[in-house]
């Protein structure tokens, strides 16, 4: 007993909280760059339980004009992270935006070659810095790195691009006023007395203009896009898909367009055989990381779906993510979902919280030797999850689960304090959540005992997929010494976090 007494006096001098969170609980705020980050790496917008569309959008907005304004070089690090591995990107273009207002001239260039990849994204920019938020139109400056990457997009890819972003590349130049003689311009400015001395040149673009023009065989429009590998989505409203043409399609999509578009598969080749063959010959786990698609895409595909071999087979790919990560570090993990009302009301137009959580928890359980699932909200519902029973060692059972969980309050010192009182010894305890608490104690004032008590040297990760940006259940000073790691987002970067703690 004597030894442990040093312990017990590590916290008193713990900060009080200094701030109310959206259901007026005592909280900590977060510091500017904490902020910044999980705006960035999180992108959650729409109404929510607790706030408004446009009152997060306000707050958000103050934070990247702020932390640009403050930490110019550390932002635009963090933009790129946000765009590169984390594969957001409407948050990334707005920072880039209010970047343009405080980088210099060579760090901002660099910035927006790693942020801006496609011509979709450069329409995006435009649009922000047109719409007066963080500055007064375009200026000499964005124009120039517009017009370097569009120069370079006509270079690299010009052809693809004229086809399937025809319009935006108009627009781009027009307001950039490009010069250049490449002919690729006269086609997409409808120049057909110029282009069509060139047309021969292009053969997808002659491709598409002849699939347009009508009249042709299905064999014909199939080898068309065969050859010159024509993107589906620049053929709506030319061409009506057959089961024989939209499998074409198939073999041109890339793994988020496949994923996007497997109802439609479904629906277009009315065969189960033939879609559950498709997929298994290309979308796989590998593909779908070469193709930068969130984990929780594929999850989003099994709800659209309605054969069931492809659900089956997208719950396969999603379990077999667990295979790519050694969370051996971990130790013994407690994986505690929450489950309450605000995680399944809280969504935008695709992502709820719970869908995110449940898929979390399910990769972890399958990924981790030895584990407990701990779901909670104002009740812990362990009982539902016994050690031997391997039916919760599954990513679309833990995301049904979490998906149509309907709790109530949310008590996050629960788990913990379920552990605590049994004296589980675990060395990992994560915890899934949008961290609104408003019911218990507070979270911390369950943790603190139980590294003073239990296991001293314990980690709490808590991984977050909301943007309530502003607070978080534990003072900033307190969290290098009670071991306590914060990660935002939902890609696989938090995996690989994981495995380095």
């Amino acid at each position: 007993m004597t030894k442990n007494v040093g312990k017990k006096f590590t916290f008193v001098n713990m900060s009080d909280p200094n701030a109310i969170n959206y259901e007026k609980f005592p909280t900590w705020e977060q510091s500017l760059q904490d902020m910044y980050t999980q705006l960035l790496y999180t992108e959650m917008f729409g109404n929510t339980f607790y706030a408004d569309e446009k009152q997060r959008l306000k707050t958000g907005v103050g934070v990247i004009d702020e932390f640009t304004k403050k930490e110019p070089i550390l932002a635009a690090q963090i933009a790129v992270k946000a765009r590169s591995e984390y594969y957001m990107r409407t948050m990334p273009i707005v920072a880039l935006v209010y970047l343009s207002n405080y980088l210099e001239k060579e760090q901002f260039d660099a910035t927006f070659k790693q942020i801006i990849f496609t011509p979709r994204d450069a329409i995006q920019f435009i649009d922000i810095a047109r719409s007066g938020v963080a500055r007064k139109g375009l200026g000499r400056k964005l124009k120039r790195n517009l017009n370097i990457v569009l120069a370079d997009w006509l270079v690299k890819k010009g052809e693809f691009y004229a086809t399937k972003y025809k319009n935006q590349l108009e627009l781009i130049a027009k307001l950039t006023h490009l010069k250049t003689e490449n002919p690729i311009m006269d086609y997409v400015f409808d120049n057909e007395e110029k282009f069509v001395s060139h047309v021969q040149s292009y053969p997808m673009i002659n491709a598409l203009e002849q699939i347009k023009l009508g009249g042709l065989t299905e064999e014909q429009i199939i080898d068309f896009i065969t050859k010159n590998r024509l993107d589906w989505n620049t053929l709506k409203g030319a061409v009506k898909p057959t089961p024989k043409i939209w499998k074409t399609f198939m073999e041109n999509m890339s793994a988020i367009a496949l994923i996007k578009n497997i109802a439609s598969s479904e629906r277009h080749l009315g065969d189960p055989d033939a879609v559950l063959d498709f997929l298994r010959k290309n979308l796989t786990v590998e593909s779908l990381r070469r193709g930068k698609v969130l984990p929780l895409r594929l999850m989003q595909a099994f709800k659209m779906t309605s054969f069931p071999d492809t659900k089956r087979y997208l719950g396969m790919i999603a379990n077999d993510y667990s295979k790519l990560y050694d969370l051996s570090n971990l130790g013994f993990v407690a994986i505690c979902p929450d489950v309450s009302g605000s995680m399944t009301d809280a969504y935008n137009k695709s992502f709820q919280y719970s869908e995110m959580a449940g898929m979390f928890a399910g990769i972890l359980a399958r990924a981790c030797k030895q584990c407990a699932m701990i779901p909670w909200d104002t009740r812990v519902y362990q009982q539902l999850f016994p050690e031997k029973d391997p039916k919760w060692k599954d990513v679309v059972y833990m995301y049904n689960y979490c998906r149509n969980a309907n709790g109530g309050g949310t008590n996050m010192n629960l788990p913990i304090d379920w552990l605590r009182e049994r004296r589980i010894k675990v060395d990992t305890f994560v915890l899934l959540t949008d961290k609104e608490e408003w019911a218990g104690k507070g979270w911390i004032h369950s943790w603190l005992p139980y590294i003073q008590d239990i296991n001293p040297h314990a980690k709490a990760v808590l991984i977050r997929s909301d943007s309530y940006i502003r607070h978080q259940p534990y003072p900033p000073d307190v969290a290098m010494k009670a071991n306590i790691y914060q990660m935002y987002g939902y890609t696989d970067q938090v995996f690989k976090i994981l495995s380095m703690l």
